[in-house]
């Protein structure tokens, strides 16, 4: 069986709204008929090159994005 990733899986932060560092956070689920198949793997994601910011999740799918508010300076509204 194929597991069901769910939840909260889309963030935001808004530029100038914290400083030094900006952060969003949310929690993912996982639905699995064959219990205790599935668990979600903690630590920090490894960011693609050019990437802003850092990733990291928790055992039971606790998700934390920061981004340095200097770091999207450069970036255009929208």
């Amino acid at each position: 069986d194929i597991p069901e990733i769910a939840g909260d899986d889309l963030g935001a932060v808004t530029e100038d709204a914290n400083n030094p560092t900006l952060t969003d956070t949310g929690t993912l689920t996982i639905n699995d008929a064959d219990a205790g198949q599935s668990v979600f793997q903690a630590g920090t994601g490894t960011p693609s090159a050019g990437a802003l910011g850092s990733l990291t999740i928790d055992a039971t799918g606790n998700w934390t994005y920061n981004v340095a508010n200097a770091d999207v300076q450069y970036l255009a509204e929208g």
